[in-house]
């Protein structure tokens, strides 16, 4: 489903996104959802990216962890994924740890993992889908950094999870298909997602020009090819 086509309207891309957002959410700071334009780059000195932190949220599938480690690899940042983070400190994958203890050991586990995560600067930061359940990991996300939504519809999130299916590191969220799990879950997690950014990015885009796209939002202007 394209953007248009979610609201129902057959009109401009460019100015669909953000209205589409003010819409259906309260928007503090409209300009926050505005479509990035490339070459546009903010308004404001550069951010020390080694006094702060990029934290990447969405659904699973949206490619949180690839552009986290591609934005790492070009601002010199480290690379942190909070998945795998909970996997070194359990010594088991989260499809067992879900088996074993449930999805609520798990988020819990997961937030021991973002406050870990917050003790330090210098990162960019791949988090699970559902980090934004909780309230707390909200706020922490939003006062320890920069925090960015991959914006992504339902069809984009199913091809992409069809072509990494992999029941035994990531377990299903629910009985549902990949289809209808992907809209379910979408449509109860987008208002948290969008309560907890800073700033927004189309998650259909190629990694390298969101790695742009980022680094120019927090000031830091790259040459373009």
């Amino acid at each position: 489903m394209t953007y248009n086509e979610h609201c129902g309207q057959n009109i401009d891309p460019e100015a669909t996104v953000s209205r589409f957002i003010q819409r259906k959410f309260h928007v503090q700071d409209p300009e926050l959802t505005a479509r990035h334009r490339h070459g546009q780059a903010g308004r404001r000195a550069p951010v020390d990216l080694q006094s702060t932190n990029i934290f990447f949220i969405g659904p699973r599938g949206c490619g949180k962890s690839t552009l986290a480690r591609a934005v790492a690899e070009h601002a010199g940042m480290m690379i942190v994924d909070t998945d795998d983070l909970i996997q070194d400190m359990q010594g088991q994958s989260i499809a067992r740890i879900v088996e074993d203890q449930g999805w609520e050991a798990f988020r819990e586990m997961e937030h021991e993992a973002l406050l870990r995560v917050c003790q330090g600067t210098g990162q960019s930061v791949g988090t699970g889908g559902g980090v934004v359940l909780r309230e707390e990991n909200r706020q922490l996300l939003r006062s320890h950094g920069h925090v960015f939504y991959l914006l992504a519809d339902a069809g984009i999130l199913r091809q992409r999870l069809e072509a990494q299916k992999d029941a035994s590191w990531r377990p299903p969220l629910s009985d549902l298909d990949a289809d209808q799990e992907a809209g379910k879950i979408l449509a109860q997690r987008e208002p948290l997602y969008f309560q907890t950014l800073h700033y927004l990015l189309p998650a259909d885009r190629p990694v390298q020009e969101l790695v742009q796209d980022v680094l120019e939002r927090l000031g830091h202007v790259q040459e373009r090819a």
